[in-house]
């Protein structure tokens, strides 16, 4: 059987890797994944999450956000958002 397995599992079960999308944005996320791994909701293998801001819009504003692995989420600048995969 397929899947994520011991340490694998733990990571990609946790707060700081899981987003909440509304169907506009997962469609994004399903059918344009290079605009998704520019926005920071899909993180390929082997890049961490914990290390990686999302794009999000929350109730303390819109921007990039580290999603932290107790749930919450913390406000980064944008002039230090840099994607490991990107030029």
């Amino acid at each position: 059987m397929g899947g994520v397995h011991g340490a694998a599992a733990a990571i990609a079960n946790a707060a700081c890797n899981l987003i909440g999308a509304c169907p506009p944005c997962h469609d994004d996320v399903d059918h344009d994944p290079d605009f998704a791994k520019s926005k920071g909701w899909l993180i390929p293998h082997p890049h961490d999450p914990t290390h990686l801001p999302a794009w999000l819009h929350t109730p303390n504003g819109v921007g990039w956000w580290l999603l932290l692995p107790d749930g919450d989420y913390q406000w980064i600048d944008p002039d230090d958002v840099h994607m490991p995969w990107e030029n």
